[in-house]
């Protein structure tokens, strides 16, 4: 239950919260605000106006998830799964670019949506809407971070494109190595962007791009899971 996670005072028992979800899932549930006035908890449906669950209800939510799938891409959901699991990559990119690609990512725009913060803009540069193509590749503060890599501007056309489609888009170039180095920066750039937003620090001249690169060839020289983020930068 929800209670369990809060102390008796009415606040949010954090070491739980962290312990209990993974990173930036435990600072939007730590970022939702507790009533002072207690009360029991209650199951909602979250997709119906009186928080009541029907059969036909969560039959049209499972038509427009599948409707979606097959509309908001190029190409349909196996396509998808077949080709992320099949990357040798750690389950915490893999689940990043699942996120990604369903839009779940908690960017300001996405918690704005649902009421948890009162500006979906950019944190960074303050322009516009942090939609998940914003953070990752069109903030003017984060185009830097992917260097001189010579396919970024032709990626960052595909402005009708949703993340699947950057990926299928680099993988039928028969290159494994780019495709890996794409993913393991767009990852890193959002782990860069959780550590800022939430207070902590990261080097101030250096390029994801070029760490991704580097944690790639301990990956490979290893022969082992990618290490850790603090493995390839001093924080």
């Amino acid at each position: 239950m929800v209670s369990e996670l809060m102390e008796q005072q009415g606040r949010w028992d954090q070491r739980l919260v962290r312990s209990c979800f993974l990173g930036d899932e435990s600072e939007v549930i730590l970022s939702i605000p507790l009533s002072i006035n207690p009360r029991e908890d209650a199951y909602l449906w979250h997709f119906d106006k009186k928080g009541k669950f029907s059969v036909k209800s969560a039959y049209k939510v499972a038509l427009a998830d599948q409707l979606s799938d097959q509309a908001s891409c190029s190409y349909g959901p196996l396509a998808w799964w077949k080709k992320l699991w099949s990357l040798e990559l750690p389950s915490k990119i893999r689940f990043f670019c699942w996120k990604a690609n369903k839009v779940i990512l908690p960017t300001k725009l996405l918690l704005c949506k649902k009421g948890l913060v009162v500006s979906d803009l950019c944190p960074f540069c303050g322009d516009e809407p942090e939609s998940v193509d914003h953070a990752l590749w069109r903030c003017k503060r984060v185009v830097p971070h992917w260097g001189t890599w010579s396919l970024f501007p032709d990626i960052n056309k595909l402005r009708g494109g949703c993340f699947i489609d950057r990926v299928l888009w680099l993988s039928s170039m028969g290159n494994k190595d780019v495709l890996l180095h794409f993913l393991v920066t767009a990852w890193m750039l959002w782990f860069r962007r959780n550590r800022l937003v939430h207070g902590g620090t990261v080097p101030v001249n250096d390029s994801c791009w070029d760490r991704a690169g580097e944690m790639l060839k301990l990956f490979e020289n290893s022969g082992k899971p990618a290490p850790s983020l603090q493995t390839v930068e001093t924080v």
